[in-house]
């Protein structure tokens, strides 16, 4: 079976805010973000993957798979330039995750990273509704490097309407390094020049404008990489349209699934694409050896507390899962799991579709809770999934 992941959401969005603010710079006005919270889909709560089920044995296609999550446009929203064009108040509706610290708190802090009470801007969450007041100032900003890069892009996007110059310096090392470098292909392509001279310094010049421009938006690695795991689960899946060249931190999939493919020990570091953690613990539970996924703190900041998540899902299903501080470790059944239980998706899209992934490999069916929450980056997942062979039953 053949199968195209779809464009990726990151760059969507991407080109989506370029856009907002190209139009943005033409006709000032308060803004309402609630995009986030439009997010839903009609799919039953509760799911069973049926065990035996082998990918590639159907006829389908992919239809509009995207990477990404739910805080993912709230974090570069929130460096929007509420107050680039006006000082008006802007507000972004739905769930805001205070864990990450997503209103945009002050430049220098890892709890508020974006601004309160420097470079013109303050924020406050109340009854879920995020509030951004002010208006955006250049400067030097200072944020950590290693809690989330959406917060350097949303920064990337504002600070070149500004009628001065910026810098942003990461107090600490970057990681997730390939989407900004997306951010700072996808602003070349815009007319837009920003320069990064030594992986801990951007330099942004003021008083630019957006230029419109054609542009393809790539194929997701992060989507694939739930397909290269079934692959290595036995599914014979041809995945399509993916750039060898893309900026994507997640094409490391390519060289960790053959890693995974080989019997005995790996060890694969995440810091640069904790993304796919869920597929490759899937992989990894399966396969013959020991598994170290390291460097994965980060993944606690997620939709979900990840390698918490990971762990207590996997165990479920009868793997053999050792959660650290900042890793796993799992030593692979390939005889296959047990199954025969119910486990919760954490509402975490990244979650469910390992589970399912996983349930293709257990031995009964495996009850998914919360299973529409694939909609946060794969609506038609479960469609598809069908369409490669898998066996569910909703309810």
């Amino acid at each position: 079976m053949r199968i195209p992941p779809s464009a990726i959401q990151t760059i969507q969005r991407r080109k989506s805010l370029q856009d907002h603010l190209k139009k943005a710079q033409d006709q000032p006005g308060p803004i309402d973000q609630d995009d986030q919270a439009a997010d839903h889909v009609d799919a039953p709560e509760d799911l069973v993957a049926e065990p035996g089920g082998e990918a590639g044995d159907k006829d389908g296609h992919a239809e509009e798979p995207q990477e990404g999550g739910g805080g993912g446009a709230q974090n570069e929203l929130g460096a929007h330039p509420a107050g680039i064009a006006r000082p008006e108040a802007a507000e972004e509706h739905g769930a805001v995750d205070e864990g990450l610290g997503i209103a945009p708190g002050d430049h220098t802090g890892s709890g508020r990273h974006l601004g309160q009470g420097q470079g013109g801007l303050s924020s406050g969450v109340e009854d879920g509704v995020l509030t951004v007041q002010g208006r955006l100032t250049p400067g030097t900003f200072a944020l950590p490097g290693d809690v989330s890069s959406q917060f350097v892009t949303g920064l990337l996007y504002a600070l070149p309407l500004l009628e001065g110059d910026s810098r942003i310096t990461l107090t600490t090392p970057l990681e997730s390094r390939g989407y900004v470098d997306m951010t700072l292909e996808a602003l070349e392509r815009f007319g837009i020049r920003a320069e990064c001279p030594d992986g801990r310094t951007l330099r942004v010049p003021g008083g630019q404008t957006y230029r419109p421009c054609r542009a393809a938006v790539e194929s997701d690695y992060s989507q694939a990489a739930f397909y290269y795991a079934a692959n290595g689960l036995g599914g014979q899946v041809e995945i399509l349209g993916l750039n060898p060249r893309s900026a994507q931190g997640d094409r490391c999939i390519v060289p960790y699934h053959m890693q995974l493919c080989s019997p005995g020990e790996a060890e694969l570091d995440v810091s640069q694409c904790p993304d796919l953690v869920p597929p490759l613990a899937a992989h990894a539970a399966l396969r013959q050896g020991i598994t170290r996924i390291v460097n994965a703190a980060r993944l606690r900041i997620k939709e979900s507390d990840r390698l918490t998540a990971v762990t207590q899902v996997l165990t479920a299903l009868g793997a053999d899962v050792v959660e650290g501080a900042d890793r796993l470790t799992i030593t692979g059944q390939p005889e296959g799991l047990a199954g025969g239980v119910t486990v919760d998706s954490h509402n975490d899209h990244r979650i469910a579709m390992m589970a399912a992934v996983a349930a293709t490999r257990c031995a009964a069916p495996v009850t998914i809770t919360g299973a529409e929450c694939v909609a946060k980056s794969y609506p038609d997942f479960w469609e598809d999934y069908e369409r490669l062979g898998g066996q569910i039953q909703r309810s």
